[in-house]
């Protein structure tokens, strides 16, 4: 959908994971939609997808600095792909991390965003927001000739996404008058948790740890080189077997994950522990939301921790930090169209 003006002004939203970039676009009939693909990406001194056999997958490619890098829902055909998931704490200063956000630009389809809304981990964000503000406003090459101008960038809590999505779809009003707030996000590195009084986020209960499903996985996966006695590292196939609880297949026989459910156990209760040092008057919380892609492999051990509350859970938790991210996208947009004073929106606060 091509721009045309203030009068169709646009606003949108990408979250980068460390598993899965999620982002938001408009179908045919101006509707918002939700796109996933893999944070991985295929990189190569100079543009390998012509050279393909076969079918041509579905991804795309992107020049950053002078490589080329191939992202989308395809990768995994790729050969030598590099799995961001698996960068340091400073990954969105790397070409890896830029190559996925010009993917999500890419099918986002625009040719200018007036107003686009990224995520980080609740612990970087004090740190890394203003300079990944600065990185991303202004002009950007993407693939084929095109190009994108993104007029204002703004950034937020990965979990804070969670929390306008859950009040934008709800309507609950407790969210908006200022009840205690508790969103979990685990993730495929990181298992981020933020606390907020309404709308507004308390910044020194909120944090993150490097426990989410990679923790799992690998250790699984070394597990099950011990027992073949040689390298196993297929992490996907692992990951996929844990969600679906159905056996994995070596050697073409059947492997039971099972075995590993108490590495499972292991890993995600030291997760919610983590957060319980964090959080303080756990009584007065009125509000606990499970997001994110791995929000049913933890859920035991939240529903462990927190035995006296409810725990609610949001449909297609993978996407509801982005689609959070678009609800406040559009209020910017909205604030910025009306030339109202240029005070933050609720959703930014910090206590």
């Amino acid at each position: 959908m091509a721009h045309n003006g203030t009068s169709d002004a646009i606003a949108g939203a990408i979250d980068v994971g460390y598993g899965n970039t999620k982002y938001t676009f408009r179908d045919a009939q101006g509707n918002v939609r939700c796109g996933i693909f893999p944070s991985i990406t295929n990189w190569s001194a100079a543009d390998q997808s012509k050279a393909v056999i076969g079918d041509r997958r579905e991804t795309v490619v992107l020049r950053v600095g002078r490589m080329y890098h191939e992202v989308g829902p395809d990768i995994a055909a790729a050969r030598g792909r590099y799995r961001a998931s698996n960068m340091h704490d400073g990954y969105v200063e790397t070409p890896e991390y830029q190559a996925l956000v010009k993917g999500a630009l890419h099918y986002i389809g625009e040719d200018r965003l007036d107003v686009l809304v990224l995520g980080l981990p609740v612990r970087h964000l004090i740190a890394k927001r203003a300079s990944l503000e600065r990185a991303w406003e202004g002009e950007h090459e993407l693939a084929n000739g095109k190009t994108v101008i993104v007029d204002k960038v703004r950034v937020f809590a990965q979990p804070q996404g969670a929390l306008a999505c859950f009040s934008a779809t709800t309507g609950n009003k407790s969210v908006t008058r200022g009840d205690l707030n508790l969103v979990i996000d685990p993730g495929q590195r990181t298992f981020d948790w933020l606390v907020s009084r309404g709308m507004t986020l308390i910044q020194q209960q909120s944090s993150s740890t490097d426990r989410g499903m990679f923790d799992i996985v690998r250790t699984i996966a070394e597990m099950i080189s011990t027992d073949l006695g040689e390298d196993y590292q297929d992490f996907e196939a692992i990951d996929r077997a844990i969600r679906s609880g159905k056996p994995m297949t070596l050697s073409q026989q059947p492997y039971d994950i099972k075995r590993f459910k108490p590495i499972v156990e292991q890993v995600t209760r030291e997760a919610v522990a983590r957060l319980l040092e964090n959080v303080r008057d756990v009584a007065s919380i009125q509000n606990i939301l499970l997001v994110g892609g791995a929000a049913k492999v933890f859920k035991p051990a939240v529903k462990e921790a927190f035995r006296k509350h409810r725990i609610t859970d949001i449909d297609e938790p993978v996407f509801a930090n982005v689609r959070g991210f678009q609800v406040i996208a559009d209020e910017l947009l909205a604030r910025r169209r009306s030339h109202s004073a240029p005070a933050q929106p609720v959703h930014v606060g910090a206590v």
